[in-house]
């Protein structure tokens, strides 16, 4: 017999698995612009969450099974830029404009926005239990992050994990269309913990989706 017990908790936008030694059998999910980890040890207790802001609104996201670290792609579409903004306030300060810093504030007012097809990106590496990020790559060049992946190559020195990201460039929503598509191949080291960009790939579609193969078959 199924027995359903309802949580008082926000709607999720998105879920994964969880399990590490102080949550064997947890769940982190996506709320709004937040990441939050939560855990039911049984039905009718309450649920524990944590959460930490973030610059954008999550798309999707992985688990790093080796080090548990939880890896986002945050794209936000008709939004301005960060070295946009940055010109945009250099110039008022050197028109000698008077300005209020928290009417520029992201985390008071939100991103500003821009025209359809501007995009602003990043990938997060983020420790769910110390809720913290730990490395954080904003992408340039009016790219949006697509999709993402964790593969191990052969050919890797130390075979290595590497981080695979789908990005377009000039992308519309509707039609959907992009001036160009890219693989990202970051390598993953958490000893510096930073993320570490090894090359880009021109694509000739966008790949929305992407998945690791064992090597072996």
């Amino acid at each position: 017999m199924l027995h359903f017990n309802p949580l008082i908790y926000n709607s999720i936008d998105d879920a994964h698995s969880y399990s590490a030694e102080l949550f064997p059998e947890g769940l982190i999910g996506v709320v709004g612009s937040f990441l939050r980890i939560f855990t039911i040890p049984k039905l009718g207790v309450k649920v524990k969450q944590d959460s930490m802001p973030l610059s954008y609104t999550p798309q999707k996201m992985i688990l790093d099974p080796a080090t548990k670290n939880v890896i986002t792609i945050e794209p936000e579409h008709g939004t301005v830029s960060p070295s946009e903004k940055a010109e945009h306030l250099a110039q008022h300060q050197a028109e000698g404009l008077d300005f209020d810093d928290e009417a520029f504030d992201d985390k008071i007012v939100g991103v500003p926005r821009a025209d359809a097809g501007k995009w602003v990106s990043c990938i997060r590496i983020a420790n769910p239990l110390e809720v913290v990020t730990l490395s954080k790559v904003d992408l340039d060049n009016n790219e949006c992050a697509t999709s993402v992946v964790i593969v191990s190559f052969a050919i890797q020195e130390g075979n290595s994990p590497v981080l695979v990201v789908g990005t377009a460039k000039d992308a519309f929503v509707q039609p959907r269309m992009c001036k160009m598509a890219l693989s990202m191949f970051i390598s993953l080291s958490m000893k510096e913990k930073k993320l570490n960009l090894c090359t880009r790939l021109k694509k000739l579609v966008k790949f929305t989706s992407l998945i690791a193969l064992d090597q072996n078959r």
